[in-house]
């Protein structure tokens, strides 16, 4: 995973739903997005709607990063011994 140019990083960064972004290109999401996107999906809207709603640019971050970190989140939130 290559890490973002400076200018999509500080978009990224800019975003309520976003932590920060490190060197990695790893996004680190805020728990209250990571919460608010498993109820939106529950509720049944898609992945990508979801995250377009809280402003990300799903084509440059990638539509399979936001499949995985919804995947990820709600396999957290669905093991009994984890919370998200």
């Amino acid at each position: 995973m290559a890490a973002f140019d400076p200018s999509t990083k500080r978009v990224l960064e800019a975003l309520d739903a976003v932590d920060y972004v490190d060197g990695h290109g790893r996004i680190h999401y805020s728990p209250m997005f990571i919460n608010h996107a498993i109820e939106e999906y529950y509720r049944g809207k898609g992945p990508k709607r979801i995250f377009v709603e809280a402003g990300f640019p799903v084509e440059t971050i990638g539509y399979k990063r936001v499949e995985r970190a919804l995947q990820r989140w709600r396999q957290l939130r669905d093991t009994p011994s984890c919370a998200v």
